[in-house]
């Protein structure tokens, strides 16, 4: 008799990215708004449609069925290995050159590797040549802030806030599914650029978590999306989870951009399963904890 196969962990909460900004907010308020109308002449059920404050950038799922666990993820949250991941990234971009220690595996991952050996090959062929930066200024304008090393050593000073110079600044764009466009029950915006510092914070992010037993295990590579169209968010059957032919929909919306330079401000756990929020109007999830990127 073959041993029947572990069951599957209760799913609770998730990491994730928030969407939904006060600055974004118009703007997906008006996309999803035209989204709905192609999607009603579809003759698909818009209560698959997220509400704007739904929206977010899944980073894991999580099972945190007692409050030791609960307890555990908002402590790695809350603490100093997220905090130096998330100012790390800031002063990279902030300084010239710096691109921080500890991230080579997230990098090769993405591709950037190879850009650094060019650039880097370029750099040295010019010798003592006198560089410019993208603005035209003279490099001694360019100066390195003094808090960029301090996310290596033992102090937790920020660099320049994310108001200011912001490498978690992104789009979104198109339709796209995991699976056939003709049989789909989930359609998603996708982000550009599509290497950035905010995916290799978000790899980062999601190795720690997963680290500290706080994640469940996937075989698959993390795939930043925006779920815009999800029959699971039907209510009843039988068109919870039911498939449908998206082609029409996919064709029209492949170049049409959802939201632009959109700042991420925040990495939250959230709680599975959305509830109506009276005074936002709409479903939201509900935050067991959450972090500001700045």
């Amino acid at each position: 008799m073959h041993p029947k196969p572990p069951k599957r962990p209760m799913l609770t909460h998730f990491l994730c990215l928030p969407l939904c900004t006060p600055s974004s907010k118009p703007q997906w308020q008006s996309s999803i708004q035209a989204f709905t109308k192609d999607i009603s002449a579809q003759g698909l059920n818009p209560e698959a449609i997220p509400s704007v404050d739904m929206l977010h950038l899944t980073l894991g799922v999580m099972s945190l069925t007692t409050e030791e666990k609960k307890t555990a993820a908002c402590e790695l949250l809350k603490g100093d290995e997220v905090r130096k991941l998330i100012w790390r990234r800031i002063a990279g971009v902030n300084c010239e050159g710096e691109e921080g220690e500890g991230n080579s595996t997230q990098q090769e991952r993405l591709g950037l590797d190879k850009s650094k050996r060019q650039e880097k090959t370029r750099r040295n062929s010019s010798h003592n040549a006198p560089a410019r930066n993208p603005a035209g200024t003279s490099p001694k304008t360019h100066q390195r802030p003094q808090q960029a090393d301090s996310v290596h050593g033992d102090e937790l000073s920020p660099p320049t806030p994310l108001s200011a110079i912001s490498p978690y600044q992104i789009s979104l764009s198109g339709l796209h599914t995991t699976r056939t466009r003709t049989s789909t029950s989930v359609l998603y915006a996708s982000l550009s650029p599509l290497v950035s510092p905010l995916h290799i914070l978000c790899q980062s992010l999601h190795e720690l978590f997963l680290h500290a037993n706080l994640l469940i295990p996937d075989s698959r590579p993390l795939l930043l999306h925006a779920t815009v169209f999800n029959t699971l968010y039907y209510a009843k059957k039988p068109e919870k989870g039911k498939r449908f032919d998206a082609k029409v929909l996919m064709e029209k919306w492949e170049q049409v951009g959802w939201v632009s330079d959109l700042k991420i401000e925040r990495v939250a756990i959230w709680e599975m399963g959305a509830k109506v929020d009276a005074q936002k109007g709409g479903r939201t999830y509900t935050e067991l904890e959450g972090v500001d990127l700045s």
